[in-house]
């Protein structure tokens, strides 16, 4: 959360400093859907137990395939 009101801080020029890169929201932003996650199917499932939270485990690989196709793109 802190990170996005950063970026809405540095938008509005209320703050001064480097303009935050896609990559840099993909790498901020990753964990907390992938916890949004685990947690939603810890709650639809509750035989799974802990299972759900190996969700987690998928942040580096979303990460880098993220700043793989936003280098593409650039």
């Amino acid at each position: 959360m802190s990170r996005i009101e950063e970026t809405i801080l540095v938008r509005a020029g209320l703050r001064s400093g480097p303009p935050l890169t896609r990559a840099d929201l993909w790498v901020e932003t990753t964990p907390l859907f992938l916890i949004s996650v685990a947690l939603i199917l810890a709650l639809a499932f509750p035989t799974l137990g802990l299972w759900p939270v190996l969700v987690l485990l998928l942040s580096r690989p979303v990460i880098r395939l993220a700043a793989t196709v936003t280098d593409r793109r650039r």
